[in-house]
């Protein structure tokens, strides 16, 4: 079955859904980022069944140029997005606050990133702030946030030390929200930063072997673990993280593909909510790779490569459903995970869409 749908009142937009039909207001809504420019592109709101794996009501919210990485405020309904280099203010790519209410979603503030190329970010509720990297100028950006989740400040930016070409691709909280990680493609290392407000103080760093590049980094439920993609050296690796200390443990790395594969750069990694799996998305291979992780020691093997598409920036797992982002295949696409083994099985569920590169849960 294949349905199409046309919103009629953020313009001429018109997305492909080839699978079962899902009836409005059932299931669980997804927010897309999009790397795209142009009329009807920006940040689309798309509703998974659990049930069934079916999507439907796929609408844009916000027509806004290249919101390629977005993130949610855990507390407010505010949706942020850092632009690729489609979206740039005063010559700069931009941090922007969108207020989320029904069908659409209102632009509420936008500041310059004071570097170039932001990515994926995190939001502290608590400290109330909002933080990405630029991954071309090797810095952070943090912004304050007032109590309602809009921007209370400029960019304050946190450069990191250690090189040139560190290329950070991700921020992300430890799991008692003491420190933060950023993973460093360019830099072979994951930088730890001891959160004290809205500062990011060093705070030691966990050395990769030499050519890996970590490029996202999640953690494990129990808090002990941590993962990262690799990307230039297509690989897994597992960390130890002591949050007493505030130290982060370089453990092992192997292979993010069953076979090798020339050009190959994994993306995105997540763990899955029960902690017995562990997936990583292939860009170049158009595959994500399942790791069983070792209930004693946390060590990932590899169990299964499931084909998706072309290549995805990103994906997020719902129930018994997997929601990858191919953004190459130009298509949002679902996936089935098996209960007993964790690997994921394409279905003929896809959702057309212009270059999707991040998701958020709504």
């Amino acid at each position: 079955m294949r349905l199409t749908r046309r919103s009629a009142a953020l313009g001429a937009l018109a997305f492909g859904v080839a699978g079962p039909a899902l009836a409005r207001g059932a299931g669980v809504p997804f927010y897309v980022g999009t790397n795209a420019t142009g009329e009807g592109v920006g940040i689309s709101r798309i509703t998974l069944d659990p049930a069934t794996g079916a999507l439907s009501d796929v609408r844009l919210m916000a027509a806004t140029a290249s919101p390629a990485n977005i993130f949610r405020h855990p507390a407010r309904p505010v949706l942020y997005a850092a632009t690729g280099d489609g979206g740039l203010l005063d010559g700069q790519n931009q941090l922007q606050a969108f207020r989320l209410g029904g069908a659409t979603a209102t632009l509420i503030g936008a500041v310059r990133c004071g570097g170039v190329t932001p990515v994926l970010g995190m939001v502290d509720a608590q400290r109330g702030f909002v933080a990405t990297t630029n991954y071309r100028t090797d810095n952070l950006c943090i912004v304050r946030l007032n109590p309602d989740g809009t921007f209370a400040s400029g960019p304050l930016l946190q450069p990191i030390a250690g090189g040139r070409d560190l290329k950070p691709h991700h921020v992300v909280p430890s799991p008692d929200g003491r420190f933060a990680i950023v993973p460093l493609i360019g830099g072979d290392r994951c930088d730890v930063f001891r959160l004290e407000g809205a500062d990011f103080t060093p705070h030691g760093s966990a050395r990769a072997p030499a050519g890996l590049g970590p490029r996202h980094a999640a953690f494990h439920p129990n808090g002990r673990w941590m993962f990262t993609s690799d990307e230039p050296g297509s690989a897994v690796s597992s960390y130890a993280w002591d949050a007493s200390k505030g130290r982060l443990e370089h453990r092992a790395s192997t292979s993010a593909t069953t076979a090798p594969f020339p050009g190959n750069r994994p993306s995105h990694v997540r763990v899955h909510p029960n902690g017995r799996w562990l997936y990583v998305a292939n860009r170049g291979r158009g595959t994500i790779t399942t790791f069983a992780i070792d209930p004693a020691t946390g060590a990932p093997t590899l169990t299964a490569e499931s084909p998706f598409g072309k290549s995805a920036w990103h994906f997020e797992i719902a129930g018994g459903w997997m929601l990858v982002a191919d953004m190459a295949g130009g298509k949002l696409v679902v996936m089935r995970i098996d209960p007993a083994t964790g690997a994921p099985t394409l279905t003929d569920v896809s959702a057309t869409m212009r270059a999707p590169t991040s998701l958020a849960r709504a």
